[in-house]
């Protein structure tokens, strides 16, 4: 949610403010918000799931978007939510631009996050929102994340803007004559960074340090409820553990292999920036990283197509070309 109160492009930051809910948990680091963001903070709840916790947080915070709107030139929601939907109607009774910010597409997110049990009543539910968010997008022009979301949002959207959402900047990109000239050695160290949850199929990871064999090792970034079953099942098999991630990689020069799910083969250009792989196959997907260990030409041109679409996709950038379609397209009724 924003409100530029002077120029576009030259005072994205020097008047936004930005609603949202405050993890009570401490974690590991904290987040700064740069100078000339103002936070609003929205009653704290676990997640949808949670309904009773859920409702009475969402009418809470009804009353803090009403008390801000006044001040707002541009409000930019992100869903589908339900909350966003209540409150793109309220701006729009207002006279308040809105614009939508699709990130994935909610049955199926929803659908990887669920106990089977639960999914049909929870599918027809989603499916609910997302037509109403859909029917929202008629008036209200939308910024979704890949190709894969564009073909399903540009029949129904008024205004449709495809944007990568990478938060890479100039200071993050490896000078183009150092890409792809590092070598290979004995043992390759493999990288991911992921969520360990049933919707990144985590445990595959572990299968695919036991496709290769010695001479490979893995760490992995991150967590989640599958850490330990990834643990156990890595000492099961005797390896070890020691989508933003592709942008942070194709800015530090490194070549990339993914499995070709949601918008990840749009953003490796159909396999031009990096080498795309079915899911849950560990067998290719470890042919892939045998087959970039063998060939140092194939490496230094993905690694290169892919800085140089970096390149191209930096935060600045991105936020120009937001702002540009913010102010094309600024319906108001």
């Amino acid at each position: 949610m924003i409100r530029p109160r002077s120029a576009w492009a030259s005072s994205w930051t020097a008047a936004t403010t930005v609603f949202g809910r405050v993890e009570p948990r401490t974690g590991p680091a904290a987040v700064t918000l740069p100078a000339g963001i103002r936070f609003v903070e929205l009653p704290s709840y676990p997640s949808l799931h949670d309904l009773p916790r859920a409702l009475p947080a969402m009418r809470q915070a009804l009353p803090l978007f009403d008390r801000e709107l006044a001040a707002l030139d541009t409000l930019w929601l992100f869903g589908p939510h339900p909350l966003s939907l209540v409150v793109a109607r309220r701006a729009r009774r207002r006279g308040v631009a809105v614009h939508l910010g699709i990130r994935q597409h909610f049955p199926d997110y929803l659908a990887g996050r669920l106990p089977r049990g639960l999914r049909p009543l929870a599918s027809a539910g989603a499916w609910s929102l997302e037509a109403a968010f859909r029917r929202t997008a008629r008036w209200a022009p939308t910024v979704v994340v890949g190709e894969d979301l564009a073909r399903r949002w540009r029949p129904r959207a008024c205004a449709l803007l495809d944007l990568p959402f990478a938060l890479i900047d100039g200071d993050d990109l490896v000078a183009l004559d150092e890409v792809g000239e590092r070598p290979w050695r004995d043992p390759v160290r493999l990288l991911t960074v992921t969520r360990l949850d049933p919707e990144k199929n985590p445990l595959l990871l572990t299968d695919l340090l036991a496709e290769l064999g010695p001479g490979w090792t893995l760490r992995v970034a991150g967590d989640g409820p599958l850490r330990d079953r990834v643990e156990q099942r890595a000492g099961r098999l005797g390896v070890e553990g020691v989508p933003q991630v592709l942008w942070e990689a194709m800015a530090a020069g490194a070549p990339i292999v993914a499995t070709a799910v949601g918008g990840v083969a749009a953003a490796l250009d159909q396999g031009g920036r990096g080498l795309l792989v079915p899911p849950r196959d560990a067998g290719r997907l470890a042919d892939a990283l045998r087959r970039l260990a063998a060939d140092p030409a194939l490496r230094r041109r993905i690694a290169r197509q892919g800085r140089e679409e970096a390149g191209r996709q930096t935060i600045d950038r991105q936020v120009a070309r937001v702002v540009e379609f913010f102010t094309t397209h600024r319906r108001t009724a």
